[in-house]
């Protein structure tokens, strides 16, 4: 039984660090052997012995020469017959210098060594603007750009700062500006054996946020988004799954935030030593019906921004809440009712932070 090298060849292209080396051997044996017996032949019996693991360099004597290319690594070898006999085999492979990024896992013939594969994806997701730069001229507020003169140069009234999005009496608008953002996503990569392991991920993470800090971001800031997984492959002898997980990763935490409001309020009075909490609806005061649409709320369940007089008939009215002479207290309402005159929230502000997912460990998808 021998392992013989018969041929080796270099292919160059136009880049001078792509290289890859060629080789074929002639494998002689004594018995009838198949593939499997033949690689394994193939790798212990010389004098020259076909290499086998990721780590093997380039190195042949070719016509007495020692030849060496020490970036160049074994990228794997292909088996066939010469005859009927299946006795005379020959072995083609090759070894190729490495891409910028890859290291010798990457060329290991063993598919469940080679290293995690990262790219990134980005979706596009449309929410209400938080604030922004006033290019118009309020007054009014103190804020925006005006005409210095009549040569028309332009003059800054105020800090020219981010700030909320208003009219020109400090109000937010009843319908947000809306802001377009980018939402980053990891896609990772790898190859494993257990072909339940896709089922596994998604019984451990599906709908959950990071419980600790994943990757630098802190908790409730990365989600697990999606896992693909390929059919059983085999390659050299081994079997293996593809498993692509996706990571979405926030600069903000990855909460709902609906808009606070409804089409009811509370409001508190004093009754005698007590305090009496009802939830009365809101009533648009001149066709004593209720509002068309959702009236903003405080977090304390008052109004917020709402018409002055909103009241149930037969009752008394409750404090006008846009009255800066007497504006609304604890007194008034047995407990605080939020922002008063000069600061009602928007729909931008006014939201209600909800996390809707578990939290998780996410330190098995370190990959």
């Amino acid at each position: 039984m021998s392992t013989k090298l018969v041929k080796v060849s270099l292919d160059q292209t136009g880049d001078l660090n792509e290289r890859s080396y060629n080789a074929e051997w002639l494998i002689e044996l004594t018995t009838p052997t198949g593939p499997v017996g033949v690689w394994d032949h193939s790798r212990v019996h010389g004098p020259d012995k076909v290499p086998f693991w990721k780590g093997v360099e380039y190195k042949q004597h070719v016509h007495g020469v020692l030849q060496s290319d020490f970036s160049a690594y074994w990228r794997g070898a292909t088996y066939e017959p010469v005859d009927d006999s299946f006795t005379i085999w020959t072995a083609k492979g090759s070894w190729k210098t490495m891409k910028r990024g890859e290291t010798p896992e990457d060329n290991t013939s063993d598919p469940l060594r080679r290293r995690t594969k990262y790219h990134w994806e980005f979706e596009n997701v449309t929410e209400p603007a938080e604030d922004g730069y006033c290019m118009g001229y309020l007054p009014s507020i103190g804020r925006g750009v005006a005409p210095l003169d009549q040569t028309g140069d332009l003059a800054l009234v105020g800090e020219q700062t981010k700030g909320p999005i208003v009219n020109s009496t400090g109000v937010e608008f009843d319908t947000p500006l809306m802001i377009e953002k980018r939402r980053a996503i990891l896609v990772m990569q790898k190859n494993f054996p257990d072909e339940l392991y896709p089922l596994n991920l998604v019984n451990a993470y599906d709908n959950t946020l990071n419980s600790s800090v994943y990757r630098g971001f802190p908790m409730d800031h990365a989600k697990f988004v999606g896992v693909e997984a390929t059919q059983l492959q085999e390659e050299n002898k081994v079997k293996f799954i593809t498993v692509t997980v996706r990571i979405l990763l926030s600069r903000e935490p990855l909460y709902r935030r609906p808009v606070n409001r409804g089409f009811s309020y509370l409001m508190a009075k004093k009754h005698g030593e007590e305090t009496l909490v009802c939830r009365i609806p809101a009533l648009d005061a001149e066709t004593l019906q209720p509002y068309s649409e959702p009236v903003l709320l405080s977090a304390a369940g008052g109004l917020v921004g709402g018409p002055a007089d909103v009241f149930i008939p037969g009752q008394p009215a409750g404090p006008d809440l846009n009255d800066p002479e007497n504006p609304p207290s604890v007194e008034d309402f047995g407990c605080a009712i939020g922002s008063v005159p000069g600061q009602s929230a928007g729909q931008v502000g006014n939201v209600i932070p909800y996390r809707l997912e578990e939290r998780a460990d996410y330190t098995e998808l370190l990959w």
